[in-house]
Order: C-alpha cells, then structure tokens, then sequence
C-alpha cells in the first residue's frame, strides 16, 4: 500500500488540535512527510510549520469543495496526491456518499469516514473518540510532547506585544475573554478581577482575540481597573508564539485554550455549559475550573438560558487555580 495519507478536518483550531493525538499516530506510522491535511489555511499551514503534517490543501482554495463534489481538476496537486495516496480519513459526514465515491474513484486504498460528534463511539472524549475512528488502523499510541512551533513564531510574537506595549523584560498573563459562542463566556467582571489580579502579582495582563472576539474584549476592559494591553486579528502563528511565552493563559472553551494547552502553557480554562469530559483540552498543565452543574438538555436550552449557573465560578476559586497555575 502507498505510504501517503490525507486526513480531511473542516474544523477550526481548537476541533483539529483535538484531532493531534491521531494525526500524531498516523504520522508515527507512515512519516510526517506522507501526510497531507485538508483544513482552513491557517490550521494547515500551522501544523505544517509546527512539522506535525507535511503539506496542507486549503478548504479556502476549494480543496474540501472539490474533493466532497468529485469536481477536483485532473492533474492537479490534489488529484495527483490522491491517485498516490494508500489511505484517506474525513472526520465529518458523508451523507450522499460522494466523497466515497471520489476518493475511490482516485484509487485510494482505503477509506475511513465518520464523524466523531455524532457516530456512535464508546469513547468520552473527543481525542479518544477520534482515535477510536481510526481502530481497524491498530496504530501506536500517539506521542505527547507539546507543539513545536519555529523560532520565527515566537519572535512574530514578541513583536507583537511590543507594538502592543509589552516590553521584554515583562512576564505577562494572556487572557482571551471570547469563546466560539457568547454562551461559553463567562460574566466580563470575573476576566476582569482575574486581569487585577495578574496586575497585583506584577504581571502584565495582555487580552487576545479575533475578529468575533471585538465585544468580549471591550466588555471586560469596561471593567478593568487598568487598561490592558490587547492584540487582535493576528495570525494564527503570531498567537502561538505570544502564548509560548507566557507565564499563564486565561480562557473558555475555545480554540485558544486548545492552542495553550498544546504548547504546554499554564493554562485555567473556565468550562460551561460544554462538558469538560468531552471537549476539555488535554495536559498536566491545564486546569479545568467550572461552576454549577448544568442542567440544560440543549443547545437551545443554552441559548435560552439567562443565570447561567454553570459559568458562574467565583473569583476566589478561579484566583486560586491562577495562583496554583503560576507557582
């Protein structure tokens, strides 16, 4: 069988990152250089810097398109990858089977398609439940060790905070107050005690998001009792390298979070409604702080809910978890 591999993930940042374990174990067996991922431009050229894949096709160039429609040109990048390819992997649903059909009609050797979220799996957690897709493979356990991101990243990331005023000799918290929904976020005022909190310690406080993030942010600075440092919309490797380097990481359930997680970052990730058996990033240096349990069947019911009981963490305890986190 040809050594080649594709793994198609539409995800965004945090969904592909939980995928790492099994893209680690595919890598493991046939070579990083053999693989090839079909995600957004951003999560691929990442994993493609960071070594953890060889080569990506950008869903924004039509490769996810293409290749689900059977409409890929012939003779192309992709067309050719796939016509040497032993082994094709889509985390997502195929309801018309036409990505079958496609990757079949190239000559892929063998095809694994499903989706984590909905197929039946025994599996809790997402990582495991993606492994678990891959079970008929029998593959190595995946290795563990953090993202290694080029030097390049960290220094993007330096320059970014010092445009941003963070100067080098600072050791600084970074704090992304967004999430993918405004109903993973918790109230802006306990961001904004644990931002107090980072200035009472002597370290600087720096808020990051993206462009969904705009309002989170300037709620929560709205109740700062200084005004901190913010870095938006930058690129995915310049985020990577800001976080490398800090002392500690302050979120949701986000893609961020997964990103701090992966580097090995001291990172408290504040969890509800989504259950953190499921979804919770990985590591000996995450901690997972979360307040009532929540009783909403849906996501409706989320959508819907006003108390928010399972977001309402005391800052004490959150603090506390931050002290620990830095120690």
């Amino acid at each position: 069988m040809n050594s080649r591999f594709l793994i198609i993930h539409p995800g965004g940042i945090g969904d592909v990152l939980l995928a790492l374990p099994a893209i680690r174990s595919l890598r493991r067996r046939y070579g990083v250089e053999n693989g090839a991922l079909v995600a957004t431009r951003p999560i691929g050229e990442f994993l493609v810097l960071c070594q953890e894949i060889g080569r990506a096709f950008p869903i924004e160039a039509r490769a996810l398109s293409d290749v689900c429609g059977g409409t890929i040109q012939p003779e192309s990048v992709l067309d050719e990858w796939l016509r040497t390819c032993g082994l094709a992997i889509a985390w997502m649903s195929d309801h018309d089977g036409q990505l079958s059909t496609t990757l079949s009609d190239r000559g892929v050797g063998q095809i694994i398609i499903g989706s984590p979220l909905t197929d039946p799996l025994r599996s809790i957690h997402q990582s495991d439940r993606i492994l678990e897709t891959l079970s008929a493979l029998n593959l190595d356990p995946p290795s563990e060790q953090p993202l290694n991101i080029p030097e390049a990243a960290i220094i993007a990331g330096r320059k970014a905070l010092n445009r941003a005023g963070v100067s080098g000799n600072h050791a600084y918290v970074v704090v992304h107050p967004g999430s993918g929904s405004v109903h993973k976020c918790c109230e802006p005022t306990l961001m904004a005690d644990a931002i107090g909190w980072s200035y009472g310690k002597g370290l600087v406080p720096v808020l990051i998001g993206g462009p969904a993030d705009h309002d989170s942010i300037g709620r929560v600075q709205a109740r700062c009792p200084r005004i901190a440092p913010i870095i938006t919309d930058a690129e995915l490797t310049v985020i990577a390298g800001i976080l490398k380097e800090a002392v500690l990481f302050i979120g949701h359930d986000s893609g961020m979070t997964h990103l701090s997680a992966a580097l090995d970052v001291p990172s408290v990730a504040c969890f509800g409604p989504t259950d953190e058996q499921r979804w919770s990033p990985r590591g000996t240096n995450v901690t997972v702080v979360k307040g009532k349990p929540c009783h909403c069947l849906t996501w409706d019911a989320v959508q819907r809910c006003s108390e928010k009981p399972c977001l309402t963490i005391p800052v004490c305890e959150l603090i506390s978890v931050c002290e620990a986190r830095i120690a």
